[in-house]
């Protein structure tokens, strides 16, 4: 019985921290679907979000210049949206 909690602790742990994930999304300002100047972000951030939420997967957004944007996606620090 003890194997058996042991082995499902070492199995259910990892998991949920893989599921536990936050993407780090990057890009430029485009009114009206997305930007920092919009409530929330906009309406198409908010159905991403929406969406990875359903996912288990947590977003971050981040507005900057397209070049910076590429830069951070080649560098895999970032994802583009």
């Amino acid at each position: 019985m003890i194997k058996l909690i042991i082995f499902i602790l070492v199995t259910v742990i990892p998991t949920k921290a893989l599921c536990e994930q936050t993407w780090q999304i990057v890009t430029e300002n485009f009114p009206p679907y997305f930007s920092n100047d919009l409530p929330k972000n906009g309406w198409l951030y908010e159905i991403t979000r929406a969406a990875l939420i359903t996912q288990g997967i947590n977003s971050k957004i981040e507005f900057t210049t397209w070049d910076r944007a590429l830069k951070l996606l080649e560098k895999r620090e970032k994802q583009l949206f």
